[in-house]
């Protein structure tokens, strides 16, 4: 291998080595929604999925966070699902459902203008083809006071009709792997 194809190859490693959702938050200008919680540490693995008229918000710590203080013992609430929407070209970040320990699934139409999402993105409907993004958090909405754990999942995104999409189709100003890519395997 060239002197010049080796030396890109580990620029592309040491730039490139980094968590996909944490490329994310870190490349993308995101506009929160109520607390930024970009800087929580992401401990709970989530794997996302849209079928029908379900979402599907499975993640490792759905039993472990523990309830919050916040609602009664009956309510069981542990997380709070978050929601990516991109609008004028800006992504923007916001609750939209509280799930309870365990809970993993959650209506479609509250994924959109039925939703709790708050304005700017409180009454988007998602489109086929659009790009949405899905994360889960410890309670989150409004206010960290008495909120159960400061920890978050990975950011999952889904094109609305297809599936599962790489991070790198957020299309938020990351460093452009491809000219690099392009370059080692001439």
């Amino acid at each position: 291998m060239p002197l010049r194809q080796l030396f890109l190859l580990i620029i592309s490693i040491f730039f490139f080595n980094h968590s996909a959702s944490a490329g994310f938050l870190e490349d993308c200008d995101v506009v929160w929604i109520g607390p930024d919680i970009s800087e929580w540490p992401e401990t709970s693995e989530l794997t996302a999925s849209v079928a029908g008229s379900v979402i599907n918000l499975d993640h490792e710590k759905k039993n472990i966070w523990p309830i919050s203080s916040r609602f009664s013992a009956s309510e069981r609430v542990n997380a709070s699902a978050w929601g990516f929407v991109k609008l004028n070209d800006v992504w923007h970040a916001g609750t939209w459902e509280y799930l309870r320990a365990g809970q993993t699934r959650k209506s479609t139409p509250t994924y959109g203008g039925r939703g709790h999402f708050r304005p700017p993105i409180g009454t988007f409907r998602p489109r086929n083809g659009e790009i949405y993004g899905f994360m889960v958090a410890g309670v989150s909405r409004d206010t960290l006071s008495g909120n159960n754990v400061r920890e978050r999942t990975n950011v999952v995104l889904w094109k609305w009709g297809v599936g599962v999409v790489p991070l790198r189709e957020a299309e938020c100003g990351g460093p452009p792997i491809g000219p690099i890519l392009d370059l080692l395997t001439e």
